[in-house]
């Protein structure tokens, strides 16, 4: 939805109502609108990927032209599918074997972790 704002919260409680019976109310669910891209990263150590949606390779480059380092892959269920120890500023990543979904990759440096979300057609 075009008009929805980055970052806003929505939130929804629903009351369920079976046959004459009082409603069952439902725990309250939040929200937050958040991009699907690139760069949702640290603002000083970023990690560019593209394409985005990727059919086949995706790119990873430091932006910093500093080697990637550590990079690991999770799916949307939070498992780690594959993990890489990269020793260049770019690589190139086969995704074509994965499920269509969206992936997380997150890029180690020291004991920050900085994450950026791809999705896989």
């Amino acid at each position: 939805m075009p008009n929805l704002i980055m970052f806003s919260q929505i939130s929804n409680t629903a009351n369920i109502y079976f046959d004459y019976n009082t409603a069952v109310v439902t725990n309250t669910v939040i929200l937050t609108v958040t991009p699907v891209g690139v760069n949702a990263i640290h603002a000083n150590e970023k990690m560019q990927l593209y394409p985005n949606p990727v059919h086949q390779t995706v790119q990873l480059k430091s932006s910093n032209a500093k080697p990637l380092g550590r990079i690991e892959l999770f799916n949307s269920d939070g498992k780690l599918i594959d993990s890489k120890t990269i020793s260049s500023a770019t690589f190139d990543w086969q995704v074509e074997s994965l499920p269509d979904g969206v992936y997380l990759f997150k890029e180690k440096i020291g004991r920050k972790n900085c994450e950026t979300v791809v999705l896989c057609l």
